[in-house]
């Protein structure tokens, strides 16, 4: 990405984590009534570990956001 400009640059990062989004939503959606949990968990701990774990996944990058505020100046909000 060293041919693009930071507007691009942030564009391309937001575009990434909107679908990166999505495919946790997809993810959420198939597996909400029977969700992945360990052999050894019971059911309702074991649920709330993997709510927990989504929960996670999508909190990581947006303390990164939140750490760089400037990032947002670039970029216009969209839905693709």
């Amino acid at each position: 990405m060293p041919f693009l400009k930071t507007k691009d640059k942030m564009k391309f990062i937001y575009l990434r984590y909107y679908n990166y989004l999505q495919h946790i939503r997809v993810m959420y959606e198939k597996q909400r009534e029977e969700p992945c949990t360990a052999r050894n968990m019971p059911m309702f701990s074991g649920r709330i570990a993997w709510g927990r774990q989504l929960y996670r996944k999508i909190e990581q990058p947006m303390l990164i956001f939140k750490e760089h505020p400037w990032l947002f100046k670039y970029v216009t909000f969209f839905r693709p």
